[in-house]
């Protein structure tokens, strides 16, 4: 989690309360939840797949 908030370098100390993501997916409800999903796991791929092109070119 702590790498999609961007931050410099890991931290113990937690970022959320585990409290809000209950709240964020009360207000997603399911099917905002599952199209987060969706959308995290396309943009890995693409992250993915640009690693292997970028490590053939090198």
């Amino acid at each position: 989690m702590q790498y999609s908030t961007e931050l410099p370098a890991f931290q113990k100390e937690q970022v959320f309360t585990p409290s809000l993501f209950v709240t964020l997916r009360r207000r997603l409800g399911l099917e905002g939840v599952n199209k987060t999903n969706e959308l995290v796991l396309e943009q890995a791929k693409s992250e993915s797949e640009l690693c292997k092109i970028f490590e053939k070119t090198q």
